[in-house]
């Protein structure tokens, strides 16, 4: 662990903070997007109510998403794209799909760092 904190020190900007702020920030959650969903996670976002309520059509493309597994929902993608259009803001299944991306993680984690990282970690990283 502590090597990795030493590499991180090297790239990130930390200057001017104690270590309690450099634990604390090492600590911290970060929320970002996944970029994928399994199909599976995708067809237990659907509302059952609003599937119903689609036109054949857009049942079809649905269904063409459940195919693809393990479904590219980055922006700008066709599956995502789609389903934003069918799903219309304000709809459960738009709610329950932003929910399944929306993933956290710490920088500790980004790192390989798997348990809190405190003020003494910090100093012995920067002194060691």
């Amino acid at each position: 662990m502590i090597v990795k904190l030493k590499e991180e020190f090297l790239t990130g900007n930390y200057d001017g903070m104690t270590d309690q702020e450099v634990a604390n920030a090492f600590n911290a959650t970060i929320e970002y997007e996944a970029d994928s969903l399994t199909s599976g996670q995708i067809y237990n976002a659907i509302a059952p109510a609003e599937f119903q309520a689609l036109s054949d059509t857009e049942r079809q493309y649905v269904r063409d998403i459940f195919s693809l597994g393990t479904v590219n929902i980055q922006t700008g993608t066709n599956a995502r794209t789609i389903l934003l259009a069918i799903f219309g803001a304000g709809t459960a299944t738009r709610t329950a799909l932003a929910t399944a991306i929306r993933l956290e993680t710490t920088k500790a984690k980004q790192l390989g760092i798997n348990i809190p990282v405190m003020d003494y970690h910090v100093t012995e990283a920067r002194n060691g």
